[in-house]
């Protein structure tokens, strides 16, 4: 994962005031501190800053400014030396927000916008002593001026979140479209080959398998790389995939293989059962209520003791991008642990997972092993 899919990672956590010492700190204190760390281990020179501002400054809604609370406030954000320069990079406001607030850009080479307006920036010096001095003390302090303001706050923010979450309808929608439209293939399976982690899974896959052992691919786009290596291998591939475009160069990929067009969600299986089934970088795209289900239908669809390798996505995503290979694009998922418990509890067991990024990729997803039980 390259500097700014990092910066976007943790941007895209969705920011929220912890409201106890032990919760999860996602505003920017914590965004913030996690971005310096991963860059501190990666080798980047970075700094804190911070500044003053005013809540009331911000596109808040009245009704919660008149809950009390010290308008005067401090803001956290990151300095990082690109090339000598000194770059400032704020990744407070998370996407799901971007009907309220300007959400921070970064090219990796420019300043990003902070996401406050600073009413008095602190120099290094005093960010760092700052910085160095944070106690319990304090956290105790701040929150028993403003606890119920930042619950509030914590609570709106999130109301305004399922705003921008899309319908069921919708995602696959624009799944269908994004994928019959752009350049996925030429620019993410084109003259792709396998990674050496990617082999290491699905070979795995395989010797659980025997010679000849038929397996369905959910999602199974241009046939490239997956499929190819799986039917090298002796395995019998049905594919189904939404785009009409993928199943063309899928057959001219993997001419051994059968594919079929379909939404693998609700296709008509009728009584059919496999040995296996794959469903890589597919699932992510099917929206997140709806995956429960999914995972109690593949279990239905494997024969006993049959072999299930699936990719799920890392964090907690429901969004849309519009310059995915030069198209629109859709994601909705859980965060891993939350996923891994859908697939549990659908009846498999889980046998290995794997997260690819730094395994010769910068995709952040996580691989897994699962066995019918």
């Amino acid at each position: 994962m390259g500097l700014v899919e990092i910066f976007k990672a943790i941007r895209d956590v969705p920011f929220k005031i912890p409201l106890e010492r032990n919760e999860e700190d996602n505003c920017c204190n914590g965004k913030v501190r996690r971005l310096k760390y991963i860059l501190d281990e990666n080798g980047y020179e970075s700094r804190y800053v911070i500044c003053e501002f005013k809540w009331s400054d911000l596109s808040i809604p009245k009704e919660l400014l008149s809950i009390p609370h010290v308008d005067l406030s401090t803001h956290l954000y990151l300095e990082i030396k690109i090339d000598g320069n000194w770059i400032k990079v704020d990744p407070t406001w998370d996407i799901g927000l971007k009907s309220i607030f300007s959400i921070s850009e970064w090219d990796g080479k420019t300043d990003t916008k902070l996401a406050v307006i600073p009413t008095e920036i602190y120099d290094f010096d005093q960010s760092s002593a700052i910085m160095e001095d944070e106690t319990d003390d304090n956290f105790e302090k701040e929150l028993k001026d403003n606890k119920n303001f930042f619950r509030a706050l914590n609570e709106w923010l999130e109301s305004e979140r399922k705003k921008q979450i899309l319908t069921a309808g919708e995602i696959k929608k624009i799944v269908k479209e994004g994928y019959e439209t752009n350049s996925y293939f030429e620019k993410y399976r084109k003259n792709k080959g396998l990674t050496n982690f990617e082999i290491l899974f699905l070979d795995e896959f395989i010797e659980l398998l025997s010679v000849g052992s038929q397996v369905l691919d959910w999602g199974s786009g241009p046939g490239v790389p997956y499929d190819l290596y799986l039917s090298q291998n002796n395995i019998s591939i049905t594919g189904i995939d939404i785009s009409q475009k993928h199943i063309n160069i899928a057959k001219k990929n993997v001419p051994d293989a059968k594919y079929y067009l379909g939404d693998f969600c609700d296709f008509d299986y009728g009584d059919k059962q496999y040995d296996g089934i794959i469903s890589l970088y597919s699932i992510i795209h099917v929206p997140r209520d709806d995956q429960a289900n999914l995972f109690k239908k593949a279990h239905g669809l494997l024969k006993t003791r049959g072999i299930a390798l699936f990719t799920i996505g890392v964090n907690d995503k429901s969004k849309t991008r519009d310059d995915f290979c030069d198209g629109k694009m859709a994601w909705s998922h859980y965060k891993y642990n939350i996923t891994l418990e859908m697939i549990e509890n659908a009846g498999f067991k889980i046998i290995k997972t794997d997260n690819e990024f730094g395994h010769e990729s910068d995709e952040n997803h996580l691989w897994v092993l699962a066995e019918k039980i």
